[in-house]
């Protein structure tokens, strides 16, 4: 792999072989001038997964933005993704991006000639993905912000949802704390995908956002050969991916700060304790973008709104589940704590609703101003009685609340993995189930940080603040539900010993 994970490079990454087999290749490798040509391939394949792999993603995404598949386009996108990381992934580190390159050189985890050939690598992939594409289809790639948008709005686009991704790729892919030496995460690709779909339909009616030097570059160099109407648009948003890395390696060195401190752990040894800015830091940052992204899904009048927050949560959740637990939501920190299993103590979570109050209000002020003061309402149906927007928060705050608790507060057993990778899609699912299913009534809200955000902002427009406290009131009620049916049927959590009913299927 390109980078060295934890400050040492990682001696497991395994080479296919091709048509030989295990013997074959032993006793070819003994051979000094085979073994030489072994080793030159072995230093190239690397910088070949690369280029193969951001060719892959970059033909994918030009075909989708040419063929303006508003629906599943920027899923296609996502989906791409996820594929060519558990492909490539164990070969190259699967950065597919310059951005996530440069954090990582950012971070110490890359050299600096390694950087500049994987760059290098990435460029020409993408170049060539965009030239093949515009050979049989006469009609150069035109991505440029959309008519009626704000041009800064776009800039902000693309510096957000990079440093997203970045970040997600650093906590995921490299932490020590997501990737003990025996028990690596399994859900890298799944994670980065998500933040694709994320970024991807929230820009639809502000830009087409790329998240991707090596794509702004090589679709530069085409409209720069065409004379078409984007020039200088993929520069501009080259430098500000550059921003959105730099952004996102402070918040992980912020989030995860024993990882910068002490790079070189151990196999075997104790994490340190973690502090209180960590978590807060970690909390603000989740919250701020799941926010961010129902805000500008809702204004934007995307088709995939739910698709879109689900994806956004799901990726935050496997990025700092470690580090925060992953709450994201006061309701779930409510519930949390009222389980009664001292998870959290009654100051942290204070100071978890603190941040979570105002990762939501930030995301909102953003989102407001990025689509020129236009804001929205809570309530989605018209007239619709309390009592209704009540039992559907209630509901579905519940079920939020209890798979999280389910989940990603207790260790998974009968299983290889003692990290919970169920977690991010078991509750990314919730919000689609719950945002597809009652949104129209309510709004699919379900977060009390989400709700005052969201009326907030809207009170700067003549919105009025007076349903915050009820969406609020029922979404406590629904966690407080969720700990009390926790109680029930995890009883196993309190006593420490295993269901004896016996109904639990076994192979």
């Amino acid at each position: 792999m390109l980078q060295e994970r934890h400050g040492r490079p990682n001696a497991e990454a395994s080479h296919s072989l091709g048509k030989y087999d295990v013997a074959e290749a032993a006793a070819y490798s003994q051979d000094p001038a085979a073994s030489q040509t072994l080793k030159r391939w072995e230093q190239l394949a690397p910088y070949a997964a690369e280029f193969v792999g951001t060719a892959l993603l970059t033909f994918t995404y030009v075909c989708m933005g040419l063929d303006q598949n508003v629906t599943w386009g920027k899923t296609a996108v996502g989906l791409a993704v996820v594929v060519l990381m558990y492909t490539f992934g164990h070969v190259s580190g699967g950065h597919f991006n310059p951005s996530v390159s440069l954090a990582l050189w950012l971070s110490g985890r890359v050299r600096t000639g390694v950087l500049c050939g994987v760059i290098s690598a990435q460029v020409l992939g993408a170049t060539s993905a965009v030239w093949l594409r515009f050979c049989f289809r006469d009609t150069p790639p035109n991505f440029v912000p959309q008519s009626g948008s704000l041009p800064w709005a776009a800039s902000l686009i693309e510096i957000f949802f990079t440093m997203m991704l970045c970040f997600v790729y650093l906590s995921v892919a490299v932490s020590r704390r997501n990737n003990p030496a025996t028990d690596p995460s399994s859900v890298v690709g799944l994670a980065i995908g998500c933040c694709v779909m994320a970024g991807g339909y929230s820009s639809q009616a502000i830009s087409d956002s790329m998240l991707n030097p090596a794509i702004a570059v090589g679709m530069q160099l085409l409209q720069v050969t065409r004379g078409a109407d984007m020039v200088g648009w993929g520069f501009g948003f080259l430098f500000c991916e550059v921003v959105g890395t730099a952004l996102a390696v402070t918040f992980y060195r912020l989030v995860y700060a024993e990882d910068s401190e002490h790079m070189d752990w151990l196999d075997g040894e104790t994490p340190k304790a973690l502090k209180i800015s960590q978590k807060l830091s970690a909390e603000f940052l989740g919250t701020f973008f799941v926010v961010f992204t129902k805000g500008l899904c809702h204004l934007g009048g995307s088709p995939a709104e739910a698709w879109a927050v689900a994806a956004a949560y799901g990726a935050m959740v496997y990025s700092v589940r470690h580090i925060s637990g992953a709450h994201l939501n006061p309701a779930v920190t409510l519930a949390v704590k009222a389980s009664g299993r001292g998870l959290i103590d009654l100051k942290d979570t204070i100071s978890y609703w603190a941040a979570q109050f105002l990762g939501g209000c930030f995301a909102a002020a953003m989102f407001t101003l990025m689509h020129d003061i236009e804001t929205f309402g809570v309530e989605r149906e018209a007239g619709a009685p309390f009592y209704k927007i009540g039992l559907v928060e209630v509901s579905f705050t519940f079920a939020l609340c209890y798979i999280m608790l389910a989940t990603n507060t207790v260790k998974p057993v009968d299983t290889v993995s003692r990290q919970n990778d169920a977690a991010g899609i078991a509750m990314g699912g919730c919000i689609l189930v719950g945002d597809s299913g009652v949104g129209h009534i309510s709004g699919g809200i379900m977060n009390p940080a989400m709700a005052f955000a969201i009326t907030a902002s809207h009170a700067f427009t003549g919105g009025q603040l007076r349903s915050v406290l009820v969406y609020c009131g029922f979404e406590a009620v629904g966690a407080l539900l969720a700990a009390a049916v926790f109680f029930v049927t995890h009883i196993h959590v309190y006593t420490g010993r295993t269901p004896t009913l016996g109904l639990k299927i076994k192979a």
